[in-house]
């Protein structure tokens, strides 16, 4: 990934167009390692670029490249007609841009009133955005839904869930400090920040007698070193937190976690159950983005074909070059079997595994009912069901 301080022109062999106010470089925020952690090893050329130098003149410099807009705080919204009007982008949203404060609850405290912003021109800017998006992935399903709330054709949009993504070495890390032996004492996050809430957290150690150490200004691994020996985390924020990595760390660490809803992945199946399939989870998170995204690049949509069989061979019929024409186009064939007797089903699964595209399924009906046309009819709709391509 080329660096974001080599230069304000975008390169001939770039891709993917990175932007965020800040990166992993400037600061170790959950946004910014989760950033990190999903273009580090990837086989596009990517180059980043900060939010506030995106211009007009970049915008035209990088038409034909695709474009990931993750924190864009710094950018100029002027400029968003011309993105969606113009380019191929993907954006992550890591908190809620639409309000102005970027939390509602943030907007109500210091405004004294219910955020309204969704309402107004910067909501509907953001809106829009994200709506013309190839692909938007939030943090959590909750996230989400408070979206799907506030913009209703949000729901139109290919969304998906990416959670907070971690790579590889930090697996590896966790198990090496899972052998460490553990005190009596909660974690909490010496924090400035309004949404982190240090008071409550603080609070919430008084009020139950627990013994807590106030960290802050720690590097990474240092940090997990402290939840590593620490006997649990206490976290309380005032406002919605997508899907703070330290509460996922502190579980694969096993501490004691207190906290409260505002944690919006905490109710998730992947993290409530057990830490292997935390882990498994979050190991698949990466590959997720990178089939989706390639799919956004390609921009070549999936073709299902499909048909339908029933003993071919003793009616000489040449089903193997009709299958074969389809698998020659086709991202997906469906072939659905009425019940053949004369060997036509067992050279189908002999097609379907030397071919990956091809999958075989089978319904037998009454083919000596006098219906048997309609039955014939019902059997082409239950073929183009199981179809799950684009097209």
């Amino acid at each position: 990934m080329n660096s974001p301080f080599d230069t304000l022109s975008i390169l001939d062999d770039t891709e993917i167009i990175l932007v965020s106010d800040l990166f992993s470089s400037d600061i170790n925020g959950g946004a910014e390692l989760t950033t990190e952690a999903i273009f580090e090893n990837t086989e596009y050329n990517v180059q980043s670029i900060y939010s506030k130098d995106v211009t007009i003149e970049l915008l035209e410099q990088g038409h034909q490249k695709f474009w990931v807009f993750t924190n864009f705080a710094e950018m100029n919204l002027d400029l968003i007609p011309s993105i969606i009007e113009n380019l191929k982008y993907s954006v992550i949203e890591y908190d809620y841009k639409f309000c102005k404060y970027r939390s509602i609850e943030k907007h109500a405290h210091f405004e004294g009133s219910e955020c309204n912003c969704h309402k107004e021109q910067h909501g509907q800017i953001i809106s829009r955005f994200y709506h013309s998006a190839k692909s938007l992935w939030f943090m959590s399903e909750a996230q989400r839904s408070i979206y799907e709330d506030k913009f209703y054709f949000i729901k139109d949009t290919d969304s998906y869930i990416l959670s907070s993504v971690f790579n590889l070495q930090f697996f590896d890390i966790i198990n090496k400090l899972n052998t460490n032996k553990k005190n009596n004492k909660y974690i909490v996050l010496n924090s400035q920040s309004w949404i982190k809430d240090t008071k409550s957290s603080v609070e919430w150690c008084k009020e139950n007698n627990e013994e807590l150490e106030l960290i802050s200004g720690l590097s990474h691994i240092d940090f997990l070193t402290k939840l590593s020996e620490s006997k649990g985390i206490s976290y309380f924020p005032s406002g919605k937190d997508t899907c703070p990595r330290m509460i996922i760390e502190a579980k694969l660490l096993n501490c004691n976690i207190q906290t409260n809803d505002n944690v919006q992945h905490k109710n998730e199946d992947w993290f409530s159950g057990s830490n292997e399939n935390t882990i498994k989870y979050l190991k698949e998170r990466t590959s997720v983005f990178w089939e989706r995204t390639k799919k956004d690049i390609d921009n070549k949509p999936t073709i299902s074909g499909y048909t339908t069989t029933l003993n071919c061979i003793d009616q000489k019929y040449p089903f193997e070059e009709s299958i074969m024409s389809l698998i020659s186009f086709c991202d997906q064939v469906i072939v659905l079997d009425g019940g053949s007797k004369d060997g036509t089903f067992e050279r189908l699964i002999e097609l379907a595994e030397a071919h990956d595209s091809l999958q075989i399924h089978t319904y037998e009906r009454d083919w000596n009912d006098s219906r048997f046309a309609v039955h014939d009819g019902a059997q082409k709709a239950a073929a183009r069901e199981l179809c799950s391509s684009d097209f």
